[in-house]
């Protein structure tokens, strides 16, 4: 069995955006754990100010997974959020 019979056309697009969603995760949390931390050490911040650069990212992260939730409960189909996506870029 090939794996073009396996997957459709219109089967390919969510499997795009959670591939997408994977990599955009890993940046975020890759620079927010790694590089955020040692950028505040760089610079000589206090170890208060280092523990925010590194957790923020997370936090921004939650809250926007937060607000897609509301917003996925708020439509009844997926497409009038397609809409509104597409009026915000």
């Amino acid at each position: 069995m090939k794996s073009e019979d396996v997957l459709s056309h219109k089967d390919d697009y969510p499997l795009k955006a959670s591939v997408r969603d994977g990599i955009s995760h890993a940046v975020m949390l890759g620079s927010g754990e790694t590089y955020l931390g040692a950028f505040g050490i760089f610079l000589q911040a206090t170890a208060l100010q280092i523990g925010l650069l590194a957790t923020l990212p997370l936090v921004f992260e939650a809250i926007a997974q937060w607000i897609s939730a509301l917003a996925i409960d708020r439509f009844r189909s997926r497409t009038g959020m397609q809409g509104t996506k597409h009026q915000m870029a």
